[in-house]
């Protein structure tokens, strides 16, 4: 359910007068999801999830192996702006673990990406070539993103998912021993806090 949470699909709007987060919580899937109402059925969720598909289906046949890097991340519109003295004495570390829906892990890369942080991007061993094209892309681009040294086949829930974490951490520890924090993503996760509340 949760990779339907950033679609907007509008239900209803009926008072002009509402503020945009009453609008966006009362009138659109994803604010009744947020509220936990019962006004949303499974076959608008299902509408839902098709409907982003076919909206960003045309990312999984860029070549992203082609593109420039200076166009590859204008396209992200990753954030390469200098960071804040702050932000580079507290470095985080990230590990990635992504196997499907390429249009949510880029909007979550766009969301966590920052200078001063540090990425291992495990992509797995079974998932679409243009995933794996596009994190390695981001590898050649992004100073700070890697793709993780090893590439297995992981079973959710079972232990291929912690090796592919701990091949990350690994390689994260041994070559950037500075970060204060970690954090693993994966699946279907979006970073719902804002960046400066991490500090």
């Amino acid at each position: 359910m949760l990779n339907v949470i950033y679609s907007f699909v509008q239900l209803s709007v009926s008072h002009s007068s509402m503020s945009k987060l009453d609008l966006f919580l009362n009138n659109t899937l994803c604010g009744l999801i947020i509220q936990d109402s019962p006004d949303y059925t499974e076959a608008q969720i299902v509408e839902a999830q098709l409907n982003l598909h076919k909206r960003y289906d045309y990312l999984e046949k860029i070549k992203y192996s082609e593109m420039q890097c200076s166009e590859f991340i204008k396209m992200n519109q990753f954030n390469v702006q200098p960071v804040t003295q702050m932000e580079q004495n507290f470095s985080l570390a990230y590990t990635i673990l992504v196997y499907q829906n390429l249009y949510q892990f880029q909007v979550l890369l766009r969301l966590i990406y920052r200078v001063s942080n540090y990425y291992c991007i495990h992509v797995d061993k079974d998932a679409p070539s243009f995933i794996y094209n596009y994190a390695k892309k981001a590898s050649e681009c992004l100073k700070n993103i890697y793709e993780a040294p090893d590439r297995i086949h992981v079973v959710w829930s079972e232990f291929s998912t912690l090796q592919a974490e701990r091949t990350c951490q690994i390689f994260l520890l041994e070559n950037f021993p500075g970060w204060k924090y970690y954090m693993n993503l994966g699946k279907y996760t979006i970073k719902l806090r804002g960046f400066s509340s991490t500090y």
